[in-house]
């Protein structure tokens, strides 16, 4: 099995690396800017960018999983324009992507700040609480409304 990652070089991004190595998966890191939080490893790397969905198809060709941990948090207003086009346009392309590539499954990382805690059989109802939260929920929203099959993680 072959996987991708987005979000490889971010806190919890670089960890699920390290953790699919060490089980033997082979990963490939789809690398925004910056990789030293995974230098070193024995990893794939794939230059891209979410909010360009043609730079994801060539990362995502041949892989059967995608974990999506890609994303951009601010609370400050002028930045709410990268917001909305890494978090929700991002997402968007990342399913298109995935969906043109024939990815069998789409593991879609997000906040718990983005959700409203319900019965663990139906779609979380989203928050908009705040700007960032609409960004992040929105995104979460994307992929929901894709037809993609909703897990809970449980």
């Amino acid at each position: 099995m072959s996987v991708v990652v987005t979000g490889s070089t971010g806190h919890i991004g670089a960890n699920l690396v390290r953790a699919l190595l060490d089980k033997g998966v082979p990963t490939r890191a789809l690398i925004h800017e910056d990789r030293r939080a995974i230098e070193g490893l024995d990893v794939d790397v794939v230059a891209g960018d979410v909010r360009n969905r043609d730079s994801l198809l060539d990362a995502f060709a041949g892989a059967e999983v995608v974990y999506h941990l890609a994303a951009d948090i601010s609370l400050l207003q002028s930045e709410w324009p990268l917001l909305e086009a890494v978090n929700i346009i991002g997402a968007r392309n990342v399913v298109e992507a995935c969906l043109h590539c024939r990815v069998r499954r789409l593991i879609h990382f997000s906040s718990i700040h983005a959700m409203m805690q319900g019965p663990m059989d139906i779609l979380p109802q989203l928050l908009w609480r705040d700007h960032y939260l609409d960004r992040v929920g929105y995104g979460n929203l994307v992929i929901a409304r894709t037809g993609i099959r909703y897990l809970d993680g449980g």
